[in-house]
């Protein structure tokens, strides 16, 4: 295991002078789809709540401020149905407990750099000069 996963998120989510543009609905799928890549260290036993939906709350309260475990937990409880819904909460959310115990769990360095990536899809790519090589 490496570093708190939640330093390390706050090192890749480093607010920026540029202002962030809105996160769309296909790219909220995507930031979904790309924390589900990253490996349960979860017993399979007991599962209530999808992966990608617990790290997606880390993700999104350590980018929104969020420097601990009650943090992440007190931003969760403000999630509305259709938020929770979403992230595959069906019947509750879950508890600061579980957050913890995953936290603890997972693979910082991974987990950083699946998010990295996700970001990175998030950027503009520089468009070739005008003209193309040799003119």
């Amino acid at each position: 295991m490496s570093a708190c996963p939640i330093q390390v998120l706050s090192a890749v989510t480093t607010p920026t002078i540029t202002p962030a543009r809105p996160v769309t609905d296909g790219e909220q799928t995507g930031l979904l789809h790309a924390l589900s890549a990253v490996p349960d260290p979860r017993s399979p036993r007991g599962l209530r709540y999808p992966l990608a939906g617990l790290l997606a709350v880390a993700v999104c309260a350590v980018m929104a401020g969020a420097s601990s475990v009650t943090a992440i937990a007190d931003w969760r409880h403000d999630l509305d149905d259709i938020a929770r819904a979403r992230l595959g909460f069906i019947r509750k959310v879950p508890a600061t407990s579980t957050m913890w115990r995953l936290l603890i769990r997972l693979d910082a360095d991974l987990l950083a750099t699946t998010l990295a990536g996700w970001l990175r899809t998030r950027t503009d790519r520089p468009h070739p000069a005008h003209g193309g090589i040799g003119r």
